[in-house]
C-alpha cells in the first residue's frame, strides 16, 4: 500500500496524504462517489467531456498506429476520440534504477500531478485516489483496452480486467481480482469500474446489454451501498462490509450469472458512530429523502427525531440528494422482483431500528423500568411495526434467561443491561434485513450452470481509530492475512522460480508477519482469538477477567503484543501496518453475535410473514434458494469456493445455514472464511 502527499485535485497542495489502492494480479482505484447511480446510468459512469474532440467522419479518416510505433511522449489521439496521456516517469516501477521508498514515492508523485493515478508494480496495479471523475473510462476505453495484453497499453483498472478476462477464456481457468487499500483509497470505485469493464468486454450488442443480467449485476451497487456504505470522516460512501462477488460467464464469454457473499457487517454503526461521521445511507435516504406524506406509514420522521442519527451533528453528505438515493433505491429493488408491499416491509423493519434508538431505562430496584413517555411511545411502536406482541416484547427485553439443571430463571435487567440489549436487539434485526437482501439479490442473478467466473474481492482496508473495537480488529486481522499473501506472492513464489530456472539474483529481505498472525489466530498455544472465544462461551467472564486473561498470556511474553499504561481494558498489537490500541469493551457480546433465543422466539411468532421468514428461514420462492451457494458444490469449470457458515453475511438471521452453523462465535467464523 502506498501513500501520496498533496492536496486534492484541482486545489493547492497543502500536505493533505492521499489515499492509494493496491490489488494483486488485478487491480485499482477511483472515488468512493457518494451517491448511488440510477439503474439506467449504473453501467457507464460519468467522465468529463474531452476537449476539442474531432467529428466522427474525421475521425473515421484517421490512420490508426500500431501501438508499438506510437510517440508516447506526448499526449495523442487514441481510436473513438479518446486522449491518450503522455509517459512520465515509470509506468512500472519494477524498472526504476532508484528501488527506494523516497524514489517511489516521487515517481507516483510525478505522475499524479499529471492526471496519472494508475502504476504497476510488475503485476500489481496501484491507484491513487483522484478525487474527481477523469476522462479515462467508457466504452470507447474499454474498446481500447480489450484484446491488449498487460503492460502493453498505459497503467490502468481496464488493463488489469482484460488480463483476468483474457486469462479465463483462454485457459478456462477461475480468476480472481483482489482489491485492497486503506479506507478511501477507492476500492469501492475501482470494484464498479472493473464490473463495468467485463460486463462491455464482450461487446454484446446494446439491445441485448440493456436486457441482459448485465445491468441487474451492476443495480446490485446502488442497493448494497445503501444499506451497507456510510459517511466517515476519510471517506462519504465508506464501504462497512467486505464482498466477494463472482460474475459467471458463459461459453461466448458472457455474463450469465452472480453472486455475492458479503463480510462482517459493521453492526457498532447502526447504534453509535464517531464524530462527523454518518449511520447508514438508507436511514438518511428514508427520513430526509422519502415524501412527507409517505413518512406516516412508516412512522418515519426527519433524521434529527431519531437518536441513533443525532449524536454525531452530520445529516447531509456533499453532493447526495436524499431524495434522488430514496428513488434508486426503489428502482433497483424492483429489477430483482422485490415488490412494493414487501419494500414496505423493509421499510418498516428499518423504522423500527430507528425507534429503539429513542428507548431509554431508568433502574428501578433490582431491574428497570421505561424513562418517559416517549420510551413508552417508541416500544409501542417497534411492536406495531414488527408485528409482534407488546408485553412479550417488552419483557423480553428487559430479562436475561438462565438455563439451570431444573429450571429456567428470569433475572431482571438493570437500565444500562437492558439498554445493551435492546441495542444488540436492533443490530442483530438490521444485519439480518441485510443478510436477506443479499441473498434476495442472489437468487435473482446466481446461475446454476457456467463456463467459469472471474472474483473480485472488495476488502476492508487497514484502520486505526480513536478508539478501535472489535470491528477494527477483525478488520486488521484480514489486512495481515493480505500481507501474508502479498509476501507469498510476490517474494516467496517469485525467488522460488528464480531458484528453479537458475537465475542470478539477490536476495530481497521483507518483513514476515507471520508472528503477529499467530498472536491472534494461534489455537496452540491459544492466540487472542482463541482466547475470545473461551471467554465468549463462560457465563461467568467479564471484560476485566478477558484482558487480564489477555496480559497474563502475552505482556512481556509476544514480540506484537503490548499493554498499555493507565489504560484498564487495552492492548495493542503491532500490525505490519502500525501499531494499534484496542479496547476490548463488550467483545464478548460481539464476538457471540447471538440473539437471546426468547427474543427470536419473539420475532418468529410475528403476524408479518416477512419479519417471520426472516427468522425462520422457512420463506418458499427465490430468496431461500440462495442459501446452497454458502456451500461447496461442484458446478462450471470447478469447485465453488465455501466462505463459512452465512456466508460471513453480517450475522443475520434463521435459516438452516445459521441452525447448521451451532453456536460458532463471529471470530470463529471470520477466522474459518479467511
Amino acid at each position: 500500500m502506498s501513500s501520496k502527499s498533496g492536496d486534492k485535485k484541482k486545489s493547492s497542495k497543502s500536505g493533505d496524504k492521499k489515499k492509494s489502492s493496491k490489488s494483486k494480479d488485478k487491480s485499482s482505484s477511483k472515488k468512493e462517489a457518494s451517491s448511488s447511480p440510477k439503474v439506467e446510468k449504473a453501467a457507464e459512469p460519468k467522465a468529463e467531456k474531452v476537449k476539442e474532440e474531432k467529428p466522427k467522419e474525421e475521425e473515421a479518416a484517421v490512420e490508426e498506429v500500431p501501438v508499438e510505433e506510437q510517440d508516447d511522449t506526448k499526449a495523442r489521439k487514441g481510436p473513438g476520440g479518446i486522449t491518450i496521456p503522455p509517459r512520465i516517469g515509470y509506468e512500472d516501477m519494477t524498472k526504476m534504477e532508484d528501488m527506494t521508498l523516497d524514489g517511489v514515492l516521487a515517481n507516483l508523485s510525478d505522475r499524479y500531478e499529471k492526471d496519472l493515478i494508475y502504476t504497476f508494480t510488475s503485476s500489481i496495479l496501484v491507484a491513487i485516489n483522484p478525487y474527481q471523475r477523469l476522462p479515462v473510462y467508457g466504452k470507447a476505453w474499454v474498446k481500447y483496452y480489450r484484446g491488449k495484453r498487460i503492460g502493453l497499453l498505459p497503467p490502468h483498472v481496464y488493463a488489469v480486467a482484460e488480463a483476468a478476462y483474457t486469462s479465463m477464456i483462454d485457459h478456462n481457468v477461475n480468476q480472481s481480482v483482489l482489491v485492497s487499500g486503506e479506507s478511501g483509497a477507492g476500492k469501492t470505485e475501482t470494484t464498479k469500474l472493473i464490473m463495468q469493464f467485463l460486463s462491455d468486454r464482450p461487446d454484446r450488442d446494446v439491445a441485448a446489454s440493456e436486457s441482459s443480467i448485465d445491468r441487474m449485476v451492476l443495480a446490485t451497487f446502488p442497493v448494497l451501498e445503501a444499506l451497507g456504505n456510510a459517511k466517515t470522516i476519510r471517506n462519504d460512501n465508506s464501504s462497512r462490509f467486505g464482498k466477494f462477488i463472482e460474475l459467471q460467464f458463459d461459453d461466448d464469454g458472457y455474463i450469465h450469472g452472480s453472486r455475492i457473499i458479503p463480510y462482517l457487517l459493521e453492526k457498532s454503526r447502526i447504534v453509535r458512530q464517531a464524530k462527523g461521521e454518518r449511520n447508514y445511507h438508507i436511514f438518511y435516504n428514508v427520513t430526509n429523502g422519502m415524501e412527507e406524506s409517505e413518512q406516516p406509514k412508516f412512522e418515519l420522521h426527519r433524521a434529527e427525531f431519531f437518536d441513533y442519527l443525532n449524536t454525531t451533528g452530520c445529516y447531509t453528505a456533499d453532493g447526495v440528494s436524499e431524495e434522488e438515493e430514496y428513488k434508486g433505491f426503489r428502482e433497483c429493488l424492483g429489477l430483482f422482483q422485490v415488490s412494493n408491499d414487501m419494500q414496505d416491509n423493509i421499510f418498516r423493519i428499518i423504522s423500527a431500528v430507528l425507534h429503539c434508538g429513542n428507548v431509554k431505562y431508568e433502574n428501578d430496584g433490582e431491574g428497570c423500568k421505561y424513562k418517559g413517555e416517549r420510551s413508552e411511545a417508541s416500544m409501542k411502536i417497534i411492536a406495531n411495526l414488527l408485528s409482534v406482541d407488546l408485553e412479550k416484547l417488552k419483557q423480553g427485553l428487559t430479562i436475561r434467561k438462565i438455563k439451570t439443571m431444573r429450571e429456567v430463571i428470569d433475572k431482571p435487567l438493570n437500565a444500562t443491561q437492558a439498554k445493551d440489549q435492546l441495542d444488540a436487539f436492533a443490530k442483530h434485526v438490521y444485519a439480518t434485513l441485510f443478510e436477506w437482501t443479499v441473498q434476495q439479490l442472489n437468487a435473482n442473478m446466481i446461475s446454476e450452470t457456467y463456463r467459469s467466473f472471474i472474483g473480485v474481492l472488495d476488502i476492508f482496508g487497514f484502520e486505526v481509530f480513536e478508539l478501535n473495537s472489535f470491528e477494527q480488529f477483525l478488520i486488521n486481522y484480514t489486512n495481515e492475512k493480505l500481507q501474508q499473501f502479498f509476501n507469498h506472492q510476490i517474494f516467496k513464489l517469485e525467488q522460488q522460480i528464480y531458484e528453479e530456472e537458475n537465475i542470478d539474483w539477490s536476495v530481497i529481505e521483507f518483513k514476515d508477519n507471520q508472528e503477529c498472525l499467530d498472536l491472534i489466530e494461534k489455537r496452540r498455544p491459544p492466540g487472542l482469538l482463541s482466547i475470545l472465544d473461551e471467554e465468549s462461551k463462560f457465563p461467568r467472564a467479564t471484560d476485566e477477567s478477558l484482558i487480564e486473561k489477555l496480559h497474563n498470556n502475552f505482556d512481556k511474553k509476544h514480540a506484537y503484543y503490548e499493554r498499555p499504561r493507565l489504560k484498564r481494558y487495552h492492548f495493542s498489537v503491532k500490525h505490519f501496518a502500525g501499531s494499534v490500541e484496542y479496547d476490548i469493551t463488550g467483545w464478548r457480546d460481539k464476538n457471540r453475535d447471538e440473539l437471546p433465543e426468547h427474543l427470536v422466539k419473539t420475532l418468529q411468532e410475528s403476524d408479518s410473514d416477512f419479519v417471520s421468514i426472516l427468522y425462520t428461514g422457512e420463506e418458499e420462492g427465490a430468496a431461500s434458494t440462495a442459501s446452497p451457494h454458502l456451500k461447496v458444490s461442484d458446478q462450471g469449470s470447478g469447485k465453488r469456493m465455501s466462505f463459512g457458515p452465512g456466508g460471513g453475511g453480517g450475522g443475520g438471521g434463521g435459516g438452516k445455514d445459521k441452525k447448521d452453523s451451532g453456536k460458532m462465535t463471529l471470530g470463529a467464523q471470520f477466522k474459518q472464511q479467511l
